[in-house]
Parts: structure tokens; C-alpha cells; sequence
């Protein structure tokens, strides 16, 4: 668990979709007490973090996997409420991110100190999605999600990188509407071209040939971060292809099974058991 105080650093102000402007300024002006931020991976989540600690002087704790290692434990929530005891002259805000892997015991340890908050102390959990979440911890908090910019937007922020247009469009496809995976592909070639393999394999996949996609799926057993990231852009592949043909059955049962696959990967089920919901017609 990493602590510090935190007020007055410079922080780079969110990209955020218009709609969302409002609830982000009202959460900032009026931190709730315990606050959910729902947001899917390659938003300016983490900097919208930044921007709500930031708002006012504020002791923070922050709260992640320990290294090597795919949860939180209760462990780790049983030392934050030792060290939130203690008498404090700031704000105190926590951060559980992503609040997600947390166990169901870790869960049930946090739920017991958002029943009995202490003045002075914040809680912000942020996750992909609220489905791993206590549905008694969600009731506590105010829900926020965050949404995708738009193409206005994005095409902006790539304008201030020197590319050439083929990488511009390459990737203002792979990461539309999502400005912090945007920054990373113009800013890292390697990023950049790793996402070019996962588009080829993703395919693949979408070719319908099992024999190649249980080969693939060997190739990415091994790493949770990179099969995840093939899922997305499988995913981002069938929505383009629905927006120019529609979406058929095929189609729609490969977004089930991506989504399923997906959600097992962020719940640290095996790897290679989640991605076979990819092969498996």
C-alpha cells in the first residue's frame, strides 16, 4: 500500500467525453464518500483519480496488487483500517485500483468500513466493470462510468504527434475513443506494433478457422495483460465490421464468448480455459 500526501502537484487535466464534464467538475467540487468509477481500459480514469485527490490537501492511500500477485487481499484492507485510525488533519482519501480483484474476504472487510465511515475519509474504487463487485458495496457508492470521446476528440489529441497517416489511422481504429491508449500507441512504436500482431490474429479468429485460433491461443496462455488486450481488439474488429454489414449470429455469439472470456481473465481464471471460449464454435 503505497501513502503520501498529495495537494497542489501539477496534474494533466482528463480527456473526457462531454457528457461526462459535469459529474466529474461535481465530484471534484464534492468528493462523496465513497465513490465507484466504472471505466473500461485506455480511459482517462487515472487521471481523473489524480484530479479528484488533488482537489484539496489529502492524505491518500493507495491500494494494489502486491507484486506478483493477481488480488487484493484482506490483508492489505485489514492494515488500511489500522493505519486509518489515527488522528489526521487532512482529508483522508483511499484508492482501491482496480477495486475488482479484490477477494470476496477483502471485499467483506472493506464493506464493514464503508458501513461505519469516519469523517474525513474518502473512499474511491475504480474497476472495469461492477460485475466481480459485492452488489452491498456498489449500493454505498455512487456509481460514476466514464465514456469513450469522440472522434472529434481523438483526432485532436493524435494531431499534436508526428505520424505518418497510416499509424494515425491505424490508430484511431484500434483505440477510438479512448485518449489514454491513444497517447500510448503515438508515443511507443513497440506498443504500436504489438497491437498490429494482435490485429492480424484477431483475424484470425474472426476467420472462423479453430485450428489456427487454438494455435493462437497457445501463443497467448502465458500472459494475462496481452490475451486481454487481444480481446479487445477482436472486439473493436466485430463492432466495425457491424457498423458497415450488421451484426450476425456468428458475430454476436463471438461477443459473448469475448466478453465471458474477458471477464474470467480480470477474475484471474487460467488463461489459456478462458481464451478456448474464443476457439470453441
Amino acid at each position: 500500500m503505497n501513502s503520501g500526501v498529495s495537494w497542489g502537484k501539477p496534474v494533466t487535466k482528463p480527456l473526457l467525453a462531454q457528457q461526462d464534464l459535469p459529474i466529474v467538475a461535481q465530484i471534484t467540487d464534492n468528493l462523496p464518500q465513497s465513490l465507484l468509477l466504472v471505466a473500461e481500459s485506455g480511459l482517462d480514469v487515472d487521471l481523473v483519480v489524480e484530479q479528484l485527490i488533488n482537489s484539496e490537501p489529502s492524505e491518500v492511500y493507495k491500494i494494489h496488487p502486491p507484486e506478483k500477485k493477481h488480488t487484493i487481499g484482506v490483508e492489505q484492507v485489514r492494515d488500511l483500517k489500522i493505519k486509518v485510525r489515527t488522528h489526521a488533519t487532512n482529508r483522508r482519501i483511499v484508492v482501491i485500483d482496480p477495486a475488482s480483484i479484490m477477494t470476496e474476504e477483502a471485499q467483506n472487510a472493506l464493506l464493514k468500513m464503508l458501513e461505519e465511515p469516519s469523517a474525513g475519509l474518502n473512499f474511491i474504487l475504480v474497476a472495469e466493470s461492477v460485475e466481480p463487485i459485492l452488489e452491498t458495496i456498489i449500493s454505498r457508492c455512487q456509481v460514476v462510468g466514464l465514456s469513450r470521446t469522440s472522434q472529434a476528440q481523438d483526432k485532436e489529441l493524435i494531431s499534436s504527434y508526428e505520424l505518418s497517416n497510416s499509424d494515425v489511422q491505424q490508430i484511431l481504429f484500434l483505440a477510438s475513443g479512448r485518449p489514454k491508449m491513444i497517447r500510448q500507441l503515438a508515443a511507443e512504436p513497440e506498443e504500436l506494433d504489438q497491437y498490429r500482431q494482435l490485429a492480424t490474429d484477431a483475424k484470425m479468429i474472426l476467420a472462423d478457422k479453430s485450428y489456427e485460433a487454438l494455435k493462437l491461443i497457445g501463443r497467448y496462455s502465458s500472459d494475462r495483460q496481452t490475451a486481454l488486450k487481444l480481446i479487445d481488439v477482436l472486439l473493436t474488429m466485430i463492432s466495425f465490421q457491424a457498423k458497415k454489414r450488421g451484426l450476425d449470429s456468428r458475430q454476436q455469439l463471438l461477443i459473448d464468448r469475448a466478453n465471458v472470456a474477458s471477464e474470467r481473465l480480470r477474475q484471474n481464471a487460467s488463461i489459456k480455459l478462458a481464451l478456448l471460449e474464443l476457439a470453441v464454435r
